[in-house]
């Protein structure tokens, strides 16, 4: 016989489905340790320099005299400053920002589903994209972005799996569990009642996952516009400006990208809800003039509706095409810029070596956050596309799939709990079967009438 080679389920599924939560968030602060080494270490001295030209009031007299923040805002203004210096170092910071708007996206996607809502950390992402920018850099995208929505995505999946448990254990086994099984069981169970009853219907394996992918959608269909929208306007227009324009007050704007994205975010839904709710209420006054019948005086429900992202092709073209082309461009900027003279200073030189080690440390904690997620097939094929395409393009395309992935998993495991419900009820009713025969096998010709106690 041929010998054939199978792995393990417990490989070929996604970590977080085979694995509790909590052990798979420990490489985050050891990343977050690493970075911190190598960004103190790797740049060498020319960064510390320019700190003290701007403490010594050498760079940028006009910002570096403000008592208490004139030293490091002239420090990250000169810093970025020195990044746009050159051909070649434009192009990397075009990687780099094209990478940037690819993570917005996403972090924006993440916080906009149903299942982000009770998240306080996570409903304010933008305010930590604001600490990334001006302080943590890769350290707050670490531990506070990805550790945060890990965390969640893991709660989610336990959420629906014990739920899952709770319909297929039978009831006896719940009375005979003592201590911390029947905590842990009695905790099921009320989760399970609480996704049957979110999901209005009777509790069943199909129910429950049907409301876990439920959970999964964008809590209003105005993101699908508002996200594009506020990214275009308020992280690459800036960002296009301090491009042609690189001064102080352009690159100053630049840096506030997550307030404008906030700003311009909100006002696209408060614009797109009036939209609707107008459309809503001509809808009813033309469908009242044709039946003839007085119209409620009530107001229109304004309630914004949910949207499934992955299921409308639309929405997904909107949301995520502008990272793609910009990462594409990018990608094509920098290859050709390889084919220039190196014309980096060695200030500029070390500044982009930061910046490229700081990105270079975001992308493998996204990479990782793809794995534990969506297992090591999909991590795969972003790092092929990020290749081909740029590492913004390559994380967009890996996030379109790894909902699928997600909602697969959820199928899964569903249909896991499901199997091993009736196998344990097979087993069960052999034991009562051995108990009413009193014997532990079935009796045969040769089994003999009396046996020794």
């Amino acid at each position: 016989m041929p010998f054939r080679f199978s792995i393990p389920r417990a490989l070929r599924r996604p970590p977080i489905h085979t694995i509790s939560i909590h052990p798979l968030l420990v490489p985050l602060p050891l990343l977050s340790l690493l970075t911190l080494v190598a960004l103190t270490i790797l740049p060498g001295v020319e960064i510390p320099m320019l700190y003290s030209q701007c403490h010594a009031r050498a760079r940028l007299p006009s910002v570096s005299w403000i008592p208490a923040l004139g030293a490091p805002l002239c420090f990250i203004l000169s810093f970025f400053h020195e990044a746009l210096a050159a051909v070649r170092s434009r192009a990397t910071l075009a990687v780099i920002l094209a990478y940037l708007a690819a993570m917005l996206t996403v972090s924006l996607v993440e916080a906009a589903r149903v299942a982000s809502r009770p998240n306080w950390l996570l409903r304010r992402v933008l305010l930590l994209w604001l600490v990334l920018e001006l302080v943590g850099g890769a350290i707050v995208w670490q531990l506070l972005i990805v550790g945060s929505f890990l965390l969640q995505t893991g709660r989610e999946v336990s959420r629906h799996r014990n739920a899952q448990k709770a319909l297929v254990t039978p009831p006896a086994e719940h009375r005979e569990e003592g201590g911390e099984g029947a905590d842990a069981r009695a905790e099921a169970r009320a989760e399970a009642r609480e996704a049957a009853a979110s999901a209005e219907d009777a509790a069943t394996p199909t129910t429950l996952t049907r409301e876990a992918i439920r959970r999964r959608r964008l809590e209003t269909d105005s993101d699908a516009l508002a996200i594009p929208i506020a990214v275009e306007l308020g992280f690459v227009l800036p960002a296009i400006i301090m491009f042609i324009y690189h001064t102080p007050a352009t690159i100053g704007l630049w840096l506030l990208f997550p307030v404008i994205v906030s700003v311009v975010r909100r006002a696209v839904r408060g614009i797109v809800a009036a939209i609707i709710s107008l459309r809503r209420r001509r809808r009813r006054r033309t469908r009242a003039d044709a039946t003839g019948e007085p119209s409620s005086s009530s107001r229109p429900s304004t309630r914004p509706r949910a949207l499934d992202l992955e299921a409308n092709r639309l929405g997904l073209a909107l949301v995520y095409a502008l990272p793609v082309l910009l990462s594409l461009l990018a990608h094509v900027f920098w290859i050709w810029s390889l084919t220039r003279r190196d014309d980096r200073k060695q200030m500029t030189r070390a500044v982009v070596d930061f910046l490229q080690l700081d990105a270079a440390f975001m992308l493998i904690t996204s990479l990782y956050w793809l794995f534990v997620e969506t297992g090591w097939k999909l991590f795969l094929y972003v790092v092929a596309s990020s290749v081909v395409l740029g590492p913004g393009a390559g994380l967009c395309i890996g996030w379109i799939l790894r909902e699928k992935a997600i909602r697969a998993g959820f199928d899964e495991d569903a249909a896991l709990v499901r199997q091993r419900g009736r196998e344990g009820s097979l087993q069960g009713e052999e034991g009562q079967d051995r108990q009413v025969t009193g014997h532990d096998e079935p009796a045969g010709e040769e089994t003999p009438l009396l046996r020794s106690s």
